[in-house]
């Protein structure tokens, strides 16, 4: 059990090291793309407030959901990418297939992590709301689930 925290810690320790060295500066395109990106999830985020029928109170406690959870995702997703940057380049390295599955395994780890996150928050959300927003907000999620679906089919054409 110690070896397995001792595995996870140097595996946390050299994605986030990996991540560093490999660090590209940042353009001014890709913070364009980024500023983009933030102001598109506003957009959808007003959108579901808006269909939802949210009130003031409801808005707020929300959003302070949002803001508590925001640290701890973005550790997973920083992980989660580091991730699969140290299999992808393990990959063209031709790293050996013990080592290979062990990272294989950590990124799908990280991936779970994700995903419980992301429905815990969905469960502290719908705690907020009544009866009525819960199915709305269940089908707006459930949309959203479909729209990223697409999106993969379509980058990977």
């Amino acid at each position: 059990m110690i070896k397995n925290y001792i595995l996870a810690a140097a595996f946390f320790i050299s994605s986030a090291a990996y991540a560093e060295i490999n660090a590209k500066p940042v353009s001014a395109e890709a913070m364009n793309k980024k500023a983009e990106m933030m102001n598109n999830m506003h957009d959808k985020r007003a959108k579901m407030f808006d269909q939802l029928g949210l009130n003031e109170e409801q808005k707020t406690q929300i959003e302070a959901i949002k803001s508590a959870n925001k640290e701890q995702r973005e550790a997973l997703k920083t992980n989660h990418t580091a991730g699969k940057e140290a299999m992808k380049a393990a990959k063209t390295e031709k790293t050996d297939k013990t080592e290979l599955k062990a990272l294989r395994k950590k990124v799908k780890a990280s991936k779970k992590a994700l995903r419980k996150n992301r429905k815990e928050t969905d469960k502290k959300i719908s705690s907020v709301l009544n009866k009525e927003q819960k199915s709305k907000f269940k089908k707006f999620k459930s949309l959203q689930r479909k729209g990223r679906h697409h999106a993969k089919k379509d980058k990977a054409h």
